[in-house]
C-alpha cells in the first residue's frame, strides 16, 4: 500500500532545481497578480524567507519570538538566527509566529498575542487576496512553502502588506546571495542541500509547464480528496464553506472521534506520522490529533 506523508514530497537535486530567473519572474508575478495588492517576494525556502524577515525587522538575540511547541527544527533554527525561540508565554514575547495548522486557519486573542510577525501559513493554498485570509492576525508578512501546496521540489513565497517591508525583503535576499560557481551540483550533496538553499535564495524549482498550471492542479486534487474524505468520514462534518479561499494539506481529527483501527480500516494509503501534535492558541495547550493527509499526492479515490 502506498505511504503518503503529511505533506507532498519531491526530490531536491540538480535535476529538480535551477537558477532560471524567467522562473523566478513567473512565480512572484503569479502570486503578485493573484493576492494584489499585496505584494510577493520569492526566497527558495521558507525557512530562508523568515531569516530575511528577521533581519530586516531587526530581530535580536535578546529578544523572544513566539513559536508553538513542537515546531519543527526548520522554524526554530530560522528564527533563532536572529532572535530568541520561545513556546511559553506569547505575551511576554516581543513578536510572535502564529501557524496556520496544516493549512487551517487559525485566529488568536491578541490579549496574549499583541505583536504577530509572520502569519506561518506555509502549507495554506490560499486562493483569494482577502486580508482575512492572507492577514487573518494582522501581521505584516504571510508565508507560503510551494513544495507544500503544489508538485514543486522547492520555493516559498513572502507576501507583505506594506511596500516599505517588501523593497527591503527584495534587497535582503540580494545581501544574501553568494556566487558559489556550479551551485546547482551542490544540491546532489545532501549535508549541502540546505545552506546551498539559503545562500542563493533565488534558486527555483523546475517548472516543465507553468505555475498556474500547477496550481490548479492542486486545487482539483484537493477539492476532490476533501470530497472523498466527507463521503468516507460523515461524522466529520467537513464544512466545504471555505474552499474557494483556502484549502488544508491535511484534516485534523480529535482523538475522541475514532481509534486507530477505526480510522486505519477505512484509509486507502498508509499515513506516515498519522498522530500530531495540535496545539490550541486559544487555550494556549496541546492535544494529540489524527491527520488525514488531502494534498496532491494523497489519492482519495471512491
Amino acid at each position: 500500500m502506498k505511504k503518503v506523508w503529511m505533506w507532498p514530497k519531491t526530490d531536491i537535486n540538480s535535476d529538480t532545481v535551477t537558477d532560471a530567473k524567467s522562473t523566478l519572474t513567473e512565480i512572484e508575478q503569479y502570486f503578485s497578480d493573484l493576492y494584489a495588492p499585496y505584494k510577493v517576494v520569492y526566497f527558495s525556502r521558507a525557512r530562508v524567507g523568515l531569516m530575511a524577515i528577521s533581519v530586516i525587522r531587526e530581530l535580536s538575540r535578546s529578544q523572544l519570538t513566539f513559536v508553538q511547541p513542537f515546531s519543527s527544527h526548520c522554524v526554530l533554527s530560522a528564527i533563532s538566527y536572529q532572535s530568541t525561540p520561545s513556546t511559553i508565554f506569547p505575551e511576554q514575547s516581543e513578536q510572535q509566529i502564529i501557524y496556520h495548522q496544516w493549512g487551517n486557519k487559525t485566529q488568536v486573542n491578541q490579549q496574549f498575542y499583541n505583536n504577530v510577525l509572520v502569519e506561518d501559513a506555509v502549507d495554506s493554498l490560499i486562493l483569494t487576496n482577502e486580508k482575512s485570509e492572507l492577514f487573518p492576525n494582522n501581521a505584516p508578512f504571510c508565508l507560503i512553502s510551494l513544495p507544500k501546496i503544489c508538485q514543486v521540489s522547492v520555493g516559498a513565497i513572502v507576501v507583505c502588506q506594506q511596500d516599505d517591508d517588501y523593497h527591503k525583503l527584495i534587497k535582503q535576499r540580494a545581501i544574501m546571495e553568494q556566487e558559489l560557481g556550479s551551485i546547482i551540483e551542490h544540491l546532489n550533496i545532501p549535508c549541502f542541500q540546505e545552506k546551498t538553499l539559503q545562500v542563493t535564495p533565488t534558486l527555483v524549482p523546475k517548472i516543465e509547464k507553468s505555475i498556474d498550471v500547477l496550481i490548479d492542479t492542486a486545487v482539483n486534487k484537493i477539492q476532490s480528496n476533501i470530497a472523498n474524505i466527507s463521503q468516507t468520514f460523515p461524522k466529520l462534518a467537513l464544512s466545504f464553506e471555505n474552499l474557494s479561499k483556502r484549502l488544508p494539506s491535511n484534516i485534523v481529527i480529535s482523538k475522541s472521534l475514532f481509534t486507530e483501527q477505526e480510522l486505519c480500516s477505512l484509509i486507502p494509503f498508509n499515513v506516515i506520522e498519522q498522530q500530531r501534535t495540535y496545539f490550541n492558541y486559544e487555550q494556549q495547550c496541546c492535544e494529540k490529533v489524527w491527520l488525514l493527509p488531502c494534498h496532491l499526492q494523497a489519492e482519495w479515490c471512491l
